[in-house]
């Protein structure tokens, strides 16, 4: 008897590890508030009767376990009378864990019940709805209605982590993910005009391009649901691409594959917008699509097919630019109703380079007492010209800056500076400094953007030239870089994706220092400054000083840098005096060589 309860144990439990559970969903969070006040809107999916309890939580749910784990919230909702299928319920935390209760037509329609401290994740959250018999989902649960993802700390936006994924252990479980990669703050299903949420369906829900997303903080929406349809009237549609990127010039296409839920019961002509950074024709050229242009196309489901591909193909250049983007996204139409992923995003990655002549190098900077920095002219530089600085990040598959860390500009003066010619910016108050070089006028030192302020264990300091003073929409090439570190490790190499040099030829990029914070860090001076410099010479971190003690940078000048122009060896110049003479005066003409 032993032997047959243990074998009947063991097929029950081999049992219950591959159930699957199946109900009709009975809600979903439809609208979350990130920032105060924090709240969320759910709309009930199925008519309920008074009584009815459904639970919310932002707990996270392992599948691998089937239970959520501990800490955070959970929202015991009571319904108080009967709800009708399409009602939204907003609760609204009006003071600290203190939630009130709004639904559709005003007034309250039932009751909640909090466990646990209701904080929302500024960078998003997960938001599940479900049913159980107590409100202590880490001990199971008896279904997964729905999950809303915004993101996690961190990382706003993007697809739930695939452990947190409940649609295996529960397939009828509404998913909504995939939203932009920015802080969600009032995220919600659109509602004006209120005929956006008749007639929704599950693909519709699951949509993310039917939510508002990113909006300032406001009430959340209770406009009603009418005629929800889940199932829908038409099979969903979804896209998708592969690869995800493609070299420019590769000769290599992106594939957007179009999957029907179901085959199509004839031929349909699907509709897509057709977005992104790339230009149609100039920077790709398509086949498959019926029809296609800069802004919109359509492609042909052959009756009985479940799948229809569109191929973008990049044009091969050899001109230097950023990465660029080309986004299909499923627009409505007859036979198919739009699922979820609703648009697919392929990037034509630049494979090209351009050689650049640097005007200006980064000679030092100062991360301690009075920060500061200094540069060096490696061209003469003619009077009003401007470069500029920055100690935020570059991006060179975008070919921008990102970030609102410091810009900040330099003009040249009257008269300009002639190579070799060191300025020294020294910081005297915020944002605020003073100009020193060996003699005359140094030019002026001017805050663009941001807070000046060089991390202790090291920045990436950059010198750029641009055509306007917005560091993140393109510039026109990136002189130099000085890189001492980051605002966590000092010392090391500058990051691959921010080395300029690798599209940018003739940057002068200078790192490799020790794992110690840079303190006062600049190129020797004297006598290392009053020999013939070269960019090798340049970049060897053994000619600077590391580490120094809080001091002001030096301007002594480089009497012969030769990074972009000029030679190692001196000038030999030729005069004659006089030029000319008569054949019998006797006077000869001295021919003098002169070397510099």
């Amino acid at each position: 008897m032993k032997k047959i309860t243990l074998l009947l144990t063991l097929l029950f439990t081999t049992l219950s590890a591959t159930i699957s559970f199946s109900q009709s969903p009975k809600a979903l969070v439809v609208g979350v508030n990130h920032l105060t006040n924090d709240g969320i809107a759910f709309v009930i999916l199925e008519d309920i009767p008074n009584g009815e309890v459904i639970y919310f939580t932002d707990r996270e749910y392992n599948n691998g376990t089937n239970v959520f784990n501990t800490g955070e919230f959970v929202i015991t909702f009571t319904a108080s009378g009967a709800i009708t299928a399409g009602t939204v319920v907003f609760l609204n935390e009006v003071s600290s864990n203190n939630l009130t209760v709004t639904c559709t037509g005003g007034g309250a329609c039932g009751t909640v019940a909090l466990s646990g401290s209701f904080s929302i994740g500024s960078d998003g959250d997960e938001f599940y709805a479900y049913a159980d018999t107590d409100a202590l989902p880490e001990n199971g649960v008896t279904e997964i209605y729905s999950v809303m993802f915004t993101g996690v700390s961190g990382s706003p936006g993007g697809s739930i982590p695939a452990l947190q994924d409940p649609t295996g252990d529960y397939p009828t479980a509404i998913l909504v993910d995939g939203f932009p990669g920015s802080a969600p703050n009032r995220t919600e299903y659109q509602f004006s005009p209120a005929s956006l949420r008749d007639g929704v369906s599950q693909a519709n829900l699951e949509n993310t391009s039917n939510y508002l997303h990113a909006q300032g903080n406001a009430g959340l929406s209770t406009v009603e649901f009418t005629n929800l349809n889940l199932a829908g009237a038409n099979p969903a549609l979804t896209v998708s691409r592969t690869p995800a990127s493609v070299a420019e010039n590769s000769g290599s296409g992106i594939v957007y594959t179009f999957t029907l839920a179901s085959a199509a019961a004839s031929n349909i002509t699907i509709n897509f917008n057709v977005s992104g950074t790339a230009t149609f024709t100039t920077d790709y050229t398509q086949s498959g699509a019926a029809t296609f242009n800069a802004t919109s196309g359509t492609v042909l489901l052959n009756s009985g097919s479940t799948t229809t591909t569109v191929t973008l193909t990049p044009v091969g250049d050899t001109t230097l630019e950023p990465d660029e983007t080309a986004i299909l996204s499923i627009a409505a139409g007859t036979g198919y109703d739009v699922g979820a992923p609703s648009s697919a995003t392929g990037t034509f990655t630049n494979d090209d380079t351009t050689s650049i002549t640097a005007d200006i190098a980064v000679v030092g900077t100062t991360h301690s007492g009075t920060e500061g920095f200094s540069f060096v002219a490696l061209v003469d530089i003619a009077a009003g010209s401007t470069y500029y600085f920055t100690e935020n990040p570059f991006d060179n598959n975008l070919l921008a800056f990102s970030g609102s860390e410091a810009v900040v500009s330099w003009t040249a003066p009257a008269g300009g500076v002639t190579r070799g010619t060191v300025i020294v910016a020294t910081e005297t108050a915020p944002n605020t400094w003073t100009e020193t070089c060996n003699g005359g006028s140094c030019g002026t030192v001017a805050a663009v953007s941001g807070n000046f302020d060089l991390a202790s264990n090291g920045e990436a300091f950059f010198a750029y030239q641009d055509t306007d003073t917005d560091h993140t929409n393109g510039i026109t090439q990136v002189d130099a870089v000085l890189f001492t570190g980051t605002t966590v490790t000092p010392g090391g190499n500058i990051p691959a994706g921010e080395d300029p040099s690798t599209v940018y030829t003739g940057a002068v990029v200078v790192d490799g220092f020790p794992g110690t914070a840079p303190g006062r860090t600049e190129y020797r001076f004297p006598p290392e400054r009053g020999v013939t410099v070269d960019q090798a010479d340049f970049q060897n971190t053994a000619n600077w000083f590391h580490a120094q003690a809080a001091a002001t940078l030096d301007d002594t000048p480089f009497t012969n840098i030769i990074i972009s122009t000029g030679s190692a060896n001196p000038t030999l110049t030729l005069a004659a005096s006089p030029t000319t003479t008569v054949e019998d005066s006797g006077t000869g003409m001295v021919f003098t060589f002169t070397l510099s």
